[in-house]
Formats: C-alpha cells, sequence, structure tokens
C-alpha cells in the first residue's frame, strides 16, 4: 500500500513538473528596448514590423521592422501624459494626453510633425482612450464631469465633436487610462467601455447614432468601491444582437494592490456574469486575445488563458499593455522604465 501510494505521489509530481515546464518553456518575451524614461501605457501593433507606443513625459516610440526602435518627444509636448496611441501604417497615427491640457495629436509623416486635432485646456478634462473604426471615424472617452461621460466622436480624419450621450455615471465612477483599452470600437457603428471606482460596469453602445440604443452590465464580480479599483480592460470577440456581450472578458483589480488575485478578472456569457474557474495572479491592466490563446498583464506578469476561465501564469515579467499585431502573428508588450517586449511567434 505503501509503495502505491508512493509512485502516484511520484507520477502526480512528475505530471505537475512537466507541465510547470512546459508552461514556462513558452514564457520567451524577449525584450527589445528599456532604460527610457517614460511609462509607455499605449501600445498600437499594426503588423509584425510595424509597432507605435507612446508614454509619459511625452515620449513616443516606433519600430518598422518590429526589432528596432526609434525613440523621440515631439517638440512643445515633453510634459503630455500620452496614455493611448491608435495607428493604420508606418507613417499615420494618433495619440492622446489625457490631461494638462487633453490632446489628441495625428501624424501622417511617420512622427515627424504633429498636428493638434484637440485640445481642452478645462482643469477637469481627463481622457482615457481613443479606438478608431477606420482612419477617418473614431471615439475618445474621458472621465465624467459632472455625472456625463466625455465623448468625442470623429467623423473626418481631422475634427472632433462631442457625442450627445445618456450615459450617466454614479459618483466616483470612471474610466482608468491605464491601458488604452478601457474602450474599443467594434463592428462599423459600435463601441464599448468599462469602468470603475465607485461602482464598475459595462457598457454597450451598437450604434453610435443611436443615442437610446444604451446597455450596461454591473460587473459586480470586479473589485470595486474605491477609486483604485474596477473593470481597466476588456476583449469582446462574440455579438449578438439579443445579449450583445455574448461573451466578453473583462479584467481588472485594484492597483494600489498589484499582487492581490482577487476579482480580477470576469467573464460575461451571454448577458450573465460568471467568475474565471481561476483567476490570474494579480492586478491586471490589459487583455487581449492571441491567436487561440488570451493574454492579460500586470506589474507583476503576464497570464494566458485558451478560454479566458483558466488563466496560468505565463511571465513574472511586468507590462502595462499588450497587443497583437493587427495583421501578423506577433504579441507586443510594454511598460514602465520604457520597456517594450515580444514574443516572436505568438504562443503556442
Amino acid at each position: 500500500m505503501y509503495i502505491c501510494t508512493s509512485m502516484h505521489a511520484v507520477k502526480v509530481s512528475i505530471i505537475i513538473y512537466i507541465s510547470l515546464f512546459s508552461l514556462q518553456s513558452k514564457a520567451q518575451i524577449t525584450i527589445l528596448a528599456k532604460d527610457t524614461a517614460t511609462s509607455f501605457r499605449g501600445l498600437c501593433a499594426v503588423d509584425d514590423k510595424t509597432v507605435w507606443a507612446c508614454g509619459s513625459k511625452g515620449w513616443i516610440a516606433k519600430s518598422v521592422d518590429g526589432k528596432h526602435f526609434r525613440f523621440w518627444q515631439p517638440k512643445g509636448y515633453e510634459k503630455c501624459e500620452f496614455r493611448d496611441v491608435e495607428a493604420f501604417d508606418s507613417n499615420t497615427a494618433y495619440v492622446l494626453a489625457v490631461t494638462r491640457p487633453a490632446i489628441i495629436l495625428k501624424t501622417t509623416d511617420g512622427g515627424n510633425t504633429w498636428i493638434e486635432t484637440y485640445r481642452n485646456e478645462d482643469t477637469n478634462i481627463f481622457l482615457d482612450a481613443i479606438s478608431f473604426w477606420d482612419k477617418e471615424h473614431g471615439m475618445a472617452i474621458g472621465d465624467p464631469i459632472n455625472g456625463k461621460a466625455v465623448l468625442l466622436h470623429m467623423y473626418d480624419g481631422k475634427n472632433w465633436k462631442n457625442w450627445k450621450t445618456n450615459f450617466h455615471f454614479e459618483p466616483s465612477e470612471s474610466m482608468f487610462a491605464a491601458s488604452g483599452t478601457c474602450m474599443r470600437a467594434w463592428g462599423k457603428k459600435g463601441f464599448a467601455f468599462v469602468t470603475g471606482g465607485n461602482v464598475s460596469r459595462l457598457y454597450w453602445q451598437p450604434d453610435y447614432a443611436d443615442h437610446e440604443s444604451i446597455i450596461d452590465i454591473d460587473t459586480s464580480l470586479i473589485q470595486q468601491g474605491n477609486a483604485g479599483a474596477g473593470a481597466f480592460s476588456f476583449c469582446h470577440f462574440k455579438y449578438s444582437p439579443k445579449y450583445y456581450a455574448s461573451y466578453c472578458i473583462l479584467v481588472g483589480g485594484d492597483y494600489t494592490k498589484e499582487n492581490l488575485a482577487e476579482k480580477n478578472a470576469l467573464i460575461i456569457e451571454d448577458g450573465k456574469l460568471r467568475k474565471p474557474k481561476k483567476l490570474p495572479n494579480g492586478y491586471r491592466e490589459c487583455v487581449e486575445q492571441a491567436g487561440n490563446y488570451y493574454i492579460c498583464c500586470g506589474p507583476n506578469g503576464v497570464d494566458i488563458s485558451k478560454d479566458g476561465d483558466v488563466w496560468d501564469a505565463y511571465s513574472k515579467e511586468g507590462f502595462h499593455v499588450v497587443q497583437k499585431a493587427k495583421k501578423g502573428k506577433k504579441i507586443f508588450l510594454a511598460g514602465g522604465k520604457g520597456k517594450i517586449g515580444v514574443i516572436g511567434n505568438g504562443i503556442k
């Protein structure tokens, strides 16, 4: 009996060891750049070669070979807190500065020159994210002012206008400009965003022109109740007219407790909330679909999942934002101290 129990224990140990070894062997994040005095939170990988990033102190980075990055600070914007970038090729990109003042810049010559498409000097303004349907049509979102969301609509590739909205927020409810993925445009006219703070919710707008078609879901399984907690990012990959969010993964937590692995992820399936069977290993700022996997990241590491239901540690290297190339296989990550990494052939 003793021998059988021991053999069983040995077999279990071997299985666990092999599983851990297999997982760790996949964790091949190559660091492409580091040690620049900026915290990158905006990232856009157009393809496996064309990658843009933006961060604090007005820093912007760009690669045209997927390996080497040019770093620079556009003149006059050296103090800007850039938090999001949306790019369409190596020449055309938009970057968002959150406040003091809030600015959205555009370049059409690869970043050599920039024009202001939006500027707001209001002391209460704080932009969080931008997202586009195409080069000329997009949305920008900012923290609520007097309980009403700041929503901007770009309609011609040059100008932004205030978008009339019926969204109403609870006191201390807002968005997080942690990775530029608290809002996403989807379909032809739809967009969605997540909030945190006093409460945390997911808002869906199937058609930005239809101000009455608003759905909001209380994401009660995500940390909330204080200014640092809530849903920070989501990826939406299934849509149905009946439920809007027929399958959606959200991540977040509390950024003041980066190692807290509780109530930091949520699945919405057919309009119903569900806690993942195994949560990510801490506060997470960004989640992305990456081929047959899902990947999320935060200050204390990176996690992967095949279905969003069971998350496993992939790396202890911390990042603020992750994105799979829109046209390609590579997965890029960016974070503090100018760090940019890549998973070269995707997760297999």
